[in-house]
């Protein structure tokens, strides 16, 4: 191995914020009231034309990976020189990094985050300064390195991150080019995959919950909430599109075009209600699209999906 780097290129780390924030609560007024005319709609739908939903699960499939055993003499020789030369490289990394690293552990255990955004820029300017060493762990357990403490840092930092991504991404949602069913589609699964980690979110708040206070993180549920919120933003999406399309096919006047529209108001009452569900109520703009929704519903409610 070449010459060590030097650890002078670390920043210099940032004041840490005065105080630290308590965990909050769940937001306050969003403006989003239960919407009892999308449960009824969707109830009677499955009355009359559906039936029971059913729920599909795609089961992944493992590749089992066959590893070939054994090996020469030349390769054996050859992996004792690698691990010789990792075991030296740390040997020099806890050596020549040992003053900089006692200076990362005070900074980690002063730390008295203001917020999770605060948090989360410390934690990257942490884990920049810890790429320099060979292997991070290996180097780490030779001093008093507060695993438990930054450990819960960085799950705190990463899950606010994803829920932030998350939020952005309902919130930007476009619809593409594609037919109505395709792009609609497309926001169903998304909408799936939200629902998910939202739901796994609120689940681990009760273990991650008492951990991030013990150590200092200054959670807040509100991103869980804002989250929720922005996904009213994709079914606002997923119903605007389904009545421009029922627009374009009512001026075919056909009966297959009426099979059609009637097709995709069921998939918007599906799709309305699941949201509804979920975020446990609707804004103004989904109420008002839902109730256009309805109107057309009932113009082709005889006609049944083929």
């Amino acid at each position: 191995p070449g010459a060590k780097r030097k650890a002078g290129g670390a920043a210099p780390p940032p004041p840490p914020p005065p105080g630290m924030a308590g965990l909050r609560g769940s937001p306050g007024d969003s403006g989003v009231t239960r919407a009892p005319q999308v449960v009824a709609m969707y109830q009677d739908l499955r009355k009359a034309l559906i039936g029971p939903t059913s729920s599909q699960s795609n089961g992944g499939r493992r590749a089992s990976v066959s590893q070939s055993g054994g090996g020469d003499s030349k390769q054996m020789f050859a992996e004792m020189a690698g691990k010789s030369n990792y075991v030296n490289n740390i040997k020099a990394d806890v050596e020549y990094y040992g003053q900089f690293i006692q200076d990362l552990i005070k900074e980690v255990n002063k730390l008295k985050a203001a917020d999770m955004d605060g948090l989360s820029s410390f934690v990257n300017r942490i884990d920049r300064a810890l790429s320099i060493l060979t292997d991070e762990r290996a180097v780490l357990k030779h001093f008093s390195w507060p695993e438990a403490r930054y450990d819960t840092m960085r799950e705190a930092s990463a899950s606010h991150m994803e829920l932030l991504t998350v939020k952005n991404n309902c919130v930007n949602w476009q619809c593409g080019e594609e037919p109505c069913e395709v792009e609609c589609s497309k926001i169903s699964a998304y909408f799936d995959k939200v629902q998910q980690k939202i739901e796994r979110y609120v689940i681990s708040q009760e273990k991650s919950g008492p951990r991030f206070a013990e150590h200092g993180v200054p959670w807040d549920n509100q991103v869980i909430g804002k989250t929720k919120l922005a996904t009213l933003n994709l079914c606002k999406l997923y119903m605007s599109r389904i009545l421009q399309d029922v627009d374009k096919l009512e001026k075919q006047g056909t009966h297959n075009a009426s099979l059609r529209i009637n097709s995709l108001l069921v998939s918007a009452v599906r799709f309305a209600f699941r949201v509804h569900q979920f975020v446990r109520g609707f804004n103004s703009e989904c109420i008002s699209l839902f109730e256009q929704i309805s109107v057309r519903m009932k113009q082709y409610q005889t006609e049944k999906p083929t």
